[in-house]
């Protein structure tokens, strides 16, 4: 249920503001974050990557690389992809 309302939150920011302009609103960020991490917790840890990914490139674009919630972003990118080596 969740994944669903995150996807349907996406695809309406997406369709409302088109996706170049979707990479740097903060509730669709806040949604790529919220679904990876949904995504990581049911094992779906390609989708799960994709996702933290996009989450990742418009939290660097809004908050500059940095900036401590990229750092958080990219940790939690960071160990999934050595859990999945």
């Amino acid at each position: 249920m969740a994944e669903t309302i995150y996807q349907r939150a996406l695809q309406g920011f997406e369709k409302a503001l088109g996706r170049e302009a979707v990479k740097s609103y903060l509730p669709a960020l806040f949604a790529e974050k919220n679904l990876a991490r949904l995504l990581e917790g049911t094992g779906r840890i390609k989708e799960a990557e994709e996702m933290y990914s996009r989450a990742l490139a418009g939290a660097e674009t809004v908050f500059g690389h940095g900036s401590e919630r990229c750092q958080h972003i990219y940790e939690r990118f960071n160990v999934l992809r050595r859990s999945s080596l």
